[in-house]
């Protein structure tokens, strides 16, 4: 149960906006990558129709207007 990759706590914030499941990973840089592990995690919460973000300060504007028209709005 404990090496499940699912049950591990590796991303900075797991949200509900508007009923979408959002996965929010902050990064130092936009050079900096996800781990393995918060990679997977990302693409599983892709893959079951959630809002998986990966944002840094370079590109914290585009993650504000996809969180902001979920908010707003309830579109992806």
């Amino acid at each position: 149960c404990f090496d499940d990759p699912l049950t591990q706590r590796s991303l900075d914030y797991l949200l509900c906006i508007n009923g979408f499941f959002v996965a929010l990973e902050l990064k130092r840089s936009d050079k900096e990558a996800p781990t393995k592990l918060q990679q997977y995690q990302l693409d599983r919460v892709r893959e079951s129709q959630g809002v998986a973000i990966v944002a840094a300060p370079e590109t914290w504007e585009k993650a504000k207007k996809i969180l902001e028209r979920l908010a707003y709005t309830g579109e992806k």
